[in-house]
């Protein structure tokens, strides 16, 4: 009977049909926007997994604690170096969240921002406990400073008996050959 108005590109009545303007198939609004570039902050809540904004600070933490006499001589030491620069990072991270949750309400700090995720002061508590974990393990603390520099005495005076103990049978080898070879000409 009649021919139905979809077939001929035309619109039904009733239906709106396609647009034809920007962003549906029509022509450009004439503008855009340059890519992000590399010191692009737009999407940065509290900088806490930047590396831009972390790694900057844990350098500048790790530095001022090297740099102070007051410190620990074994935190300089190479065996040191891996732990202080992790126990850096951890603090740095711990530090930008603490600044992020202390520009929050009360209600914002507890509440978690979306369903199955952690509340902010949570994430601060956790970054915090894990910063004093490192903290710990290089000797940072009073408690853990006494049992890394008993640790590390024990060690010295270990190494120190065991190079007398090498010296000595050094010294007893090289008396025992020269009596094997006895006196005579030593040219």
């Amino acid at each position: 009977m009649g021919e139905d108005p979809g077939d001929a590109g035309e619109p039904s009545s009733g239906s709106r049909g396609k647009s034809q303007g920007p962003g549906h198939g029509g022509p450009a609004r004439g503008y855009s926007w340059p890519p992000f570039g590399p010191e692009n902050k737009a999407a940065l809540k509290h900088g806490a997994y930047s590396e831009s904004v972390i790694a900057p600070r844990a350098k500048a933490i790790l530095l001022a604690v090297l740099e102070d006499p007051a410190m620990p001589d074994h935190v300089r030491t190479a065996a040191f170096a891996s732990a202080a620069g992790a126990w850096a990072r951890a603090e740095a991270v711990a530090e930008v969240l603490f600044e992020y949750v202390c520009q929050m309400s009360v209600d914002d700090m507890i509440a978690p921002p979306m369903p199955g995720t952690k509340a902010p002061v949570d994430v601060w508590r956790m970054a915090d406990a894990h910063a004093s974990r490192l903290r710990s393990k290089v000797g940072l603390d009073p408690m853990s400073y006494a049992r890394i520099a008993r640790d590390l005495g024990i060690a010295d005076r270990a190494l120190d008996a065991g190079l007398d103990r090498m010296s000595r049978t050094g010294a007893q080898y090289v008396t025992r050959a020269a009596e094997a070879i006895g006196p005579g000409d030593n040219s």
